[in-house]
């Protein structure tokens, strides 16, 4: 399958979570199917995408790699969230998804300046700080 066409079935998942979940449709069950797995589904295969760019496109490769790292953390967060934490009364605080929810932001934040790096040519360095300050 293509990269066009891999995001054209997670566009196509991605309408159907937002018509289940924002909808009033009858049933809980298909809003609790929908909400936990197909969500998890359209978050695990945005990370396989940006991970299959960065393995093929070799500009900007350590970027996109730190995304799709990032991207991946947080679809296992959510993938362990459903399958161990979903039912669970109270819910434990911290858990292992927590930790992998948050890992994603260092990792995004990598690729964020790897990215500015790569395509803009001169930059005040000032800007780092006001960037470090933005994602703090």
């Amino acid at each position: 399958m293509g990269a066009f066409a891999a995001l054209g079935v997670l566009a196509a998942l991605l309408a159907f979570y937002a018509v289940v979940v924002v909808g009033e449709l009858p049933g809980e069950g298909l809003q609790a199917a929908v909400g936990r797995w197909v969500y998890d589904a359209i978050v695990l295969g945005a990370a396989a995408i940006v991970l299959w760019r960065a393995a093929v496109m070799p500009a900007e490769r350590r970027a996109w790699l730190a995304l799709g790292i990032g991207l991946l953390l947080w679809a296992l967060g959510q993938t362990y969230y459903s399958v161990v934490l979903y039912y669970a009364e109270p819910a434990p605080f911290p858990s292992p998804a927590d930790a992998l929810f948050l890992a994603f932001y260092p990792a995004s934040f990598v690729a964020l300046v790897l990215l500015l790096r790569a395509r803009v040519a001169d930059l005040d360095p000032l800007a780092w700080v006001d960037a470090l300050i933005g994602a703090l």
